[in-house]
């Protein structure tokens, strides 16, 4: 039964591990292109405008702006984009960077081409579109090679602002439906989100696998423990102790409030990580065009023991939660044995003897070999209870129990089979013996008063043996042979043995002397 819950919850892990590392490829594309720098991009909340941050482009009517527009939509043409958003404007719309998948940045490639001009007031830290944009105007590509680029160059910035402000515009006031800045949040955060450092996103996937794991530990457990219980006869009584349940649900809902503990800090920790990597990257470029070698060389640095330092809180991260959760487990692989135990006599119950008897049902099919079921009733059990009362009828069977354990070998195993009936499993033992062994039992309780206050209560029993049948016996009918020996025994008057045969009770039996 535990593996028919674990197994969905532990794919589901996995599920989820493998999405996370497949996040990167996002399924947003750019609907539409109204210049080399404004777009529409379709996304599942609708459709979103995008303004390309950190760079200007001319509008479709002014000079290039046509072979702009043309060279931006043949790269962007069936592609799909991630699309991470920098700036939320009153109008709707994004500032954002695009990447196109599997490729660079877009505004690089565009400035890198020559058909957009580098914002420095939007952008005045992207030293590294400054030098696309010198190396573009030094070759002549794109739109320099018109003459656009250079009169743009020599135009004041407000010409292209204006330019870019008419396209927003016109962006704005197009027909369909636009996300909302709610909305494109999603996408940095969803799955087009791409994540700044790859040892960071290794590490956290790593540590979200180990968590769903023990997740699925702490609810498979769960599901074990609320189980459907065995079938009883109405003169069975056991009822799960609820000190048990009690702790069931308080060991699981610490495990969970461990889990989201570590998630949420393991979440924030990555998030600082990635500020702190898309600060040095922004620095390293702007080395590269200003500082020079010795600037990267220390910047490099730094960067070497920021992620030493990252590492450090996620193996201490990690060392903490695994702490944890080892206790939890412990305390789980505790209640899973009180589950199968019995709260008032401490030998296991029912739950128990059906997985014992189905252990030694396919130990006996594999390699051969026999073993024998006995089955104890303790005789007018109910008039214990009505004249001397429950207290002293749980005294009783304790008593039964305790006497049962002292006269049977350390391979036999004892069970509380409900109410007043108790079953021993004898393994590699025929019926003749087991037979001995239930009489040994049966003339060692009768000899014994148990005591209860001032009272002294004379106990007998009766039971039914049943050998198990290599061929034709299931755990149910095996059962039920020992249930049908037991009931002739109380038929033919108690305190006495009766050994099963085929389908029907054998007659031979030992009575008491």
């Amino acid at each position: 039964m535990a593996r028919f819950y674990f197994r969905p919850i532990f794919l589901f892990a996995a599920w989820f591990c493998a999405l996370g590392a497949n996040a990167q490829a996002g399924e947003s594309k750019i609907s539409v292109v109204r210049s080399a720098n404004e777009f529409v991009v379709a996304t599942d909340n609708g459709r979103l405008g995008v303004t390309l941050y950190g760079v200007e482009a001319p509008g479709p009517g002014e000079p290039g702006g046509k072979q702009a527009l043309d060279y931006v939509r043949s790269l962007v043409a069936g592609r799909p984009v991630v699309v991470q958003t920098v700036t939320s404007r009153e109008d709707g719309q994004i500032v954002a960077r695009v990447r196109l998948h599997g490729t660079r940045d877009l505004a690089e490639l565009l400035l890198e081409a020559g058909y957009v001009w580098w914002d420095s007031d939007t952008a005045p830290h992207e030293a590294y579109f400054q030098a696309l944009q010198e190396k573009a105007r030094d070759s002549a590509s794109g739109l320099w090679s018109l003459g656009a680029g250079r009169a743009a160059s020599s135009k004041s910035r407000g010409t292209f602002a204006g330019s870019s402000k008419r396209a927003t515009q016109k962006s704005a006031a197009s027909p369909g439906k636009v996300a909302s800045p709610a909305s494109s949040a999603q996408i940095s955060k969803g799955g087009t989100a791409s994540w700044s450092g790859a040892s960071a996103k290794f590490v956290v996937l790593i540590v979200l696998g180990v968590v769903f794991a023990a997740a699925s530990l702490g609810i498979g457990a769960y599901f074990v423990f609320r189980g459907k219980p065995a079938d009883r006869s109405e003169s069975d009584k056991e009822e799960a102790d609820p000190k048990v349940a009690a702790t069931s649900r308080r060991v699981i809902e610490d495990l969970l409030k461990t889990l989201t503990q570590s998630i949420g800090e393991l979440t924030q920790l990555t998030d600082q990580y990635s500020d702190k990597m898309g600060g040095h990257k922004a620095a390293i470029k702007k080395a590269m065009t200003v500082a020079g070698l010795e600037q990267i060389e220390k910047l490099l640095t730094q960067e070497i023991e920021g992620i030493e330092a990252a590492n450090e809180k996620y193996r201490t991260q990690l060392k903490d939660a695994n702490v944890k959760l080892q206790e939890q487990e412990k305390l789980i692989g505790e209640i899973r044995s009180e589950a199968k135990t019995d709260f008032l006599t401490k030998i296991p119950n029912r739950r128990a003897l059906e997985a014992r008897l189905k252990e030694e049902l396919n130990r006996v099919r594999r390699h051969g070999g026999t073993f024998s079921l006995v089955l104890f009733d303790i005789d007018h059990f109910k008039q214990v209870n009505d004249r001397y009362g429950h207290q002293a009828g749980d005294k009783v069977l304790q008593a039964t129990a305790s006497i049962i354990k002292e006269h049977i070998r350390s391979s036999d195993s004892v069970y509380r089979f409900g109410g007043e009936e108790f079953a021993l499993v004898l393994p590699e033992t025929a019926a003749r013996a087991a037979r001995i062994v239930a009489d040994k039992v049966r003339s060692a309780l009768s000899r014994v008063s148990v005591r209860y206050e001032l009272a002294k209560i004379q106990v007998t029993i009766s039971a039914g043996v049943a050998e198990v049948e290599e061929t034709s016996d299931s755990q149910k009918s095996l059962i039920s042979k020992a249930d049908a020996a037991l009931y002739q025994a109380k038929d033919e008057g108690r305190n006495r043995i009766v050994v099963a045969s085929g389908d029907a009770a054998n007659p031979s039996r030992s009575e008491a002397a």
